[in-house]
C-alpha cells in the first residue's frame, strides 16, 4: 500500500518557514551588494520589514538565488537545515585555497506552543498585518511576535549594509578583475537531503536544482542554543556528499581565520544567528 501524503504543515508553521526564507533570500542579494561581489549598478533598493535592503536586478541571478532559497522550503520545515552559508570566493585558480568569506545564517524556527496569542499570517513578515485571529484557542504567532522579528531581520540587515565597517575590503584585484563568485551551500542535520532537493518533481515547490553536494553536521550557534559559532572547517568526523565536494566553499582544517559577529537575535518566530568568516591573512 503506497504511504499517503504527508499531512499539511500548520499556517503557524508555515509562517515560521516563508519568514526564514524571505529573509534568507533578501540576505543574500543585500550580502552581495554590500561586499562588492558585483557592479552597484546590477542593484536595486528595495524597502523590506521597515529598512532598505539591495536586490540584484540581473533576471538570471534573481532566478538561481530565488530558486535555491525556495528548494530548502521543505528540509527548513522539517528540520534537517538550520543553517545556510553564503560562500565568495575568487575564482582564480590560484586563489583555490578555500573562500574568501563565509557568511553563515543560523536560524531555529521556534515551536507554536512558544508564543501565545491569537494571530495568524501567511507568506512571510513583509506582507504586513494578522490574516485572521483565532479567538485564543489555537496558540499561535501575535501581531506584536510577528513585529518583534520584524524589527529583529531589519537590524540584521542594516548590520549586513554597513559590513565594510566591521571587514577588510575584498581583493581589489580580483574585484577589478570580475573574480570574485559565491555559493549557497546548506548545512544538514542528517544525510540525503541533498540527493531529495535534486531529484526534481512536478508539484510547485520542487525543483531539479544547483544543490549537488551537502554538508552533514553543522555545528551549533547563539540560533540553536549553544554560545559557540563554528563550520568553517566542515563538520566532524567527515561529511556526507552528493557529486564532488567543492573544496573552496570551506576553510581548511588549520586555516587561520578570524570570526566576526554580524547580529544575533531570539524571536518567538525565529531564532537569528548571523557571522563571518574570513582567513585571517587576507585582513592584512
Amino acid at each position: 500500500m503506497a504511504p499517503g501524503p504527508d499531512p499539511a504543515p500548520s499556517r503557524h508553521a508555515n509562517l515560521r518557514v516563508d519568514a526564514t526564507l524571505e529573509f534568507l533570500e533578501a540576505a543574500i542579494h543585500h550580502t552581495l551588494h554590500a561586499r562588492g561581489v558585483y557592479p552597484k549598478e546590477l542593484f536595486e533598493p528595495r524597502s523590506l520589514y521597515g529598512a532598505r535592503v539591495q536586490r540584484c536586478r540581473h533576471p538570471d541571478l534573481d532566478a538561481y538565488i530565488g530558486d535555491a532559497v525556495s528548494a530548502l522550503r521543505r528540509p527548513i520545515a522539517a528540520g534537517d537545515v538550520k543553517r545556510v552559508v553564503l560562500a565568495i570566493k575568487d575564482d582564480d585558480a590560484a586563489a583555490s585555497d578555500g573562500p574568501l568569506e563565509r557568511f553563515t545564517f543560523d536560524f531555529l524556527l521556534r515551536d507554536d506552543d512558544d508564543t501565545a496569542g491569537g494571530g495568524d499570517t501567511a507568506g512571510g513578515l513583509n506582507g504586513g498585518g494578522v490574516a485572521d485571529v483565532t479567538g485564543g484557542s489555537v496558540r499561535g504567532p501575535s501581531r506584536a511576535d510577528v513585529d518583534q522579528c520584524q524589527r529583529a531581520f531589519a537590524a540584521c540587515l542594516s548590520k549586513i549594509a554597513f559590513s565594510d565597517a566591521l571587514l577588510t575590503p575584498l581583493p581589489q584585484a580580483a574585484m577589478n578583475a570580475g573574480r570574485l563568485s559565491f555559493e549557497i551551500v546548506a548545512y544538514s542535520t542528517r544525510a540525503g537531503v541533498a540527493a531529495q532537493l535534486c531529484a526534481g518533481g512536478s508539484g510547485p515547490n520542487e525543483y531539479t536544482c544547483e544543490w549537488t553536494e551537502e554538508r552533514v553536521g553543522c555545528g551549533t550557534s547563539y540560533a540553536t542554543g549553544d554560545a559557540s559559532r563554528d563550520g568553517g572547517t566542515g563538520p566532524a568526523g567527515g561529511r556526507a556528499a552528493v557529486g564532488d565536494v567543492e573544496p573552496r566553499l570551506e576553510f581548511r582544517a588549520g586555516t587561520a581565520k578570524e570570526v566576526v559577529p554580524v547580529k544575533s537575535a531570539a524571536t518567538p518566530i525565529v531564532n537569528l544567528d548571523v557571522f563571518v568568516e574570513r582567513r585571517r591573512s587576507s585582513a592584512g
